[in-house]
């Protein structure tokens, strides 16, 4: 599983910073500060790299990838602010 480490500075990240793919799997995820990890599923590397190259990451996340994609959130310490 490939794994990419995002600027919070150059990338005006407030919430994660880091995500991984499996493309064998299809699993996307997202490993937030608070120590929680998203899990999204059956999502295709186009769509990944669609996020990569977003600007505003978070909101990507929020407005697309968490509606389109079946996900699990693993140790939630508090609601996504994403």
């Amino acid at each position: 599983m490939k794994s990419t480490r995002f600027s919070r500075k150059m990338w005006e990240l407030s919430t994660f910073e880091e995500v991984s793919y499996d493309k064998e799997n299809q699993i996307f995820s997202v490993y937030f500060f608070d120590g929680s990890l998203l899990e999204l599923y059956k999502i295709s590397e186009k769509r990944v790299f669609e996020f990569v190259i977003s600007s505003d990451k978070e909101a990507f996340l929020k407005d697309n990838l968490l509606k389109e994609y079946p996900s699990f959130i693993y140790n939630q310490k508090t609601f996504l602010p994403c």
